[in-house]
């Protein structure tokens, strides 16, 4: 794994609540958007929880880090009333 900054939801816990509280999972790169500006990536994400059926989210990655490849996997914690609110975690 990579280390990566946080994947930011609009609403739900903070960045760093989750990091803390959330649930963790795996997550597959399905699709990496262009970069609109300076700000950074948009990720289409397939989220893998241990014993829970998978979801799609779509996040944020800060232009700070590495960008995983389509395909890769990265560990992400979620929230689990609202699951498409997610940060990375490596």
């Amino acid at each position: 794994m990579f280390a990566c900054g946080a994947l930011f939801a609009a609403i739900g816990l903070a960045a760093d609540q989750l990091r803390r509280y959330g649930r963790p999972a795996k997550a597959t790169v399905l699709k990496i958007h262009s970069p609109v500006d300076a700000t950074g990536v948009q990720l289409t994400l397939r989220v893998e929880p241990l014993n829970e059926s998978p979801f799609k989210a779509t996040a944020h990655l800060a232009p700070a880090t590495a960008t995983p490849r389509v395909g890769g996997e990265v560990g992400v914690k979620f929230d689990p009333h609202k699951r498409k609110h997610l940060t990375v975690t490596g």
